[in-house]
């Protein structure tokens, strides 16, 4: 069977859970971290629909969060980058697993889809099957979102943006790398850019050990999170003229 990769760093994730709507993905082995993880896990426990559903309502009730990462919207003024800052250092994360109690999948077993976590017990990159509620957690345990799921997973869209652990020819790769805005670089700025240039730069690295398909997916805005219809139909184009699944 084919395997498919997808992550993208915060709400740029939406534009893969776009492209794995249009996929066969009974017929497709996916290792996946991020909102895709999220979304592919849900619908193994439900309607494809009711499963975008809810990963909207993730990216809107936690949109601060998304937007003050930069990896959506307008970029956060100096303040709202204090405030942030602010709050982070008084505790672990902003939100607590019961935040998404109503959305999370229940705890049943799955198969076909494969979750990219760090373990920060043992400081590993893991994958995670089975389970589909601690799958879809590790895919939301997005650092100072929420705590790590099961006290100890988070995923992997800081360290590489996309899923590296598990690769080989004739892999298909989503490609909706998030890369850095710099028209107003401060220290913070710089930095973060950097965290963006280095995963991307260890993904390209990763990825030129094997024959790879890439499917180059467009940046997620804040009005494809309020009505994803048109990214969807874009995304759709794209994988058509591809050469589809």
């Amino acid at each position: 069977m084919m395997l498919v990769i997808a992550g993208g760093f915060g709400a740029q994730g939406l534009s893969a859970c776009a492209a794995l709507v249009h996929l066969p993905i009974t017929r497709v082995r996916l290792v996946l971290t991020g909102l895709p993880a999220f979304y592919a896990v849900s619908s193994k426990c439900l309607e494809d629909e009711e499963a975008f559903h809810r990963t909207l309502i993730v990216l809107k009730r936690f949109a601060n969060y998304f937007e003050a990462i930069g990896s959506v919207g307008k970029t956060p003024s100096v303040l709202e980058r204090v405030k942030y800052c602010y709050r982070w250092n008084r505790r672990i994360a902003l939100y607590d697993w019961n935040d998404v109690e109503d959305i999370l999948p229940p705890s049943v077993e799955i198969e076909g889809i494969v979750c990219e976590v760090m373990d920060i017990k043992e400081m590993k990159i893991k994958t995670l099957t089975g389970d589909a509620r601690t799958m879809a957690m590790g895919a939301l345990s997005f650092p100072g979102l929420f705590p790590p799921a099961r006290s100890r997973y988070v995923n992997t869209t800081y360290f590489s943006q996309i899923p590296l652990s598990t690769l080989e020819d004739d892999v298909v790769v989503l490609w909706n790398i998030m890369r850095p805005k710099l028209k107003s670089p401060s220290m913070d700025i710089l930095l973060f850019s950097a965290i963006l240039w280095r995963a991307e730069e260890l993904a390209r690295q990763k990825l030129r050990k094997f024959r790879v398909r890439m499917v180059d997916l467009p940046s997620v805005t804040s009005a494809d999170i309020h009505d994803p219809r048109g990214l969807l139909e874009k995304v759709r184009l794209i994988l058509k003229n591809d050469g589809g699944f």
